[in-house]
């Protein structure tokens, strides 16, 4: 049995943290502990954790606290990774990501308009990043925000837990086995 491990970090800012001082606290981080990640069904093959950062002039702070979903009980969700195509159902703005199921592998796929296309595929054991930047504005200001969004995939055929929850170092690997990154374009 394949088990697939996901994290995505959203980390946001406002226009006025956006010189090099600031943008290389940004790219220090890689990965974060997974902390509280109950595994309410050892079966399950998908685990989902989502940690969102805000940076100001101040520092790196949370932003929400970290939440993990569980795909594998959401009924729509499992039909389509039965079928072998695994789309991000967690980011509300259309999903860049998406998994696909091929033999005891997973394939990463990226939306690039409207299109997907392959990024890399893990094997047993392999630990992928996937990187790029999205801009967005709060509905009530009109403020822009400016997100760096980094999405760690880990693939083990082992469940990586301990007394019913996720270990905590799960992404460990400063650098990781496969890298997508794209960084160039800001989709809003």
């Amino acid at each position: 049995m394949n088990y697939i491990y996901i994290q995505k970090i959203i980390l946001s800012h406002y226009k006025d943290v956006r010189y090099a001082n600031f943008a290389e606290q940004r790219k220090a981080i890689k990965f974060l502990p997974v902390k509280d990640f109950k595994v309410e069904n050892p079966d399950d093959k998908i685990f989902f954790n989502e940690i969102r950062l805000f940076q100001t002039p101040k520092g790196i702070s949370n932003y929400f606290d970290n939440k993990s979903f569980n795909p594998n009980t959401n009924n729509n969700i499992k039909k389509i990774i039965d079928k072998g195509l695994f789309h991000n159902p967690f980011d509300n703005y259309l999903g860049r990501f998406a998994l696909k199921k091929d033999g005891e592998n997973y394939t990463v796929l990226y939306n690039v308009g409207g299109v997907y296309k392959t990024c890399f595929t893990l094997q047993n054991g392999e630990y992928g990043r996937l990187i790029y930047n999205r801009r967005t504005c709060e509905c009530d200001t009109g403020r822009r925000i400016f997100q760096t969004i980094i999405v760690n995939f880990l693939q083990s055929d082992k469940l990586l837990a301990q007394n019913g929850y996720l270990k905590e170092k799960l992404f460990y690997k400063k650098i990781p086995d496969h890298e997508y990154k794209n960084l160039r374009q800001l989709y809003l």
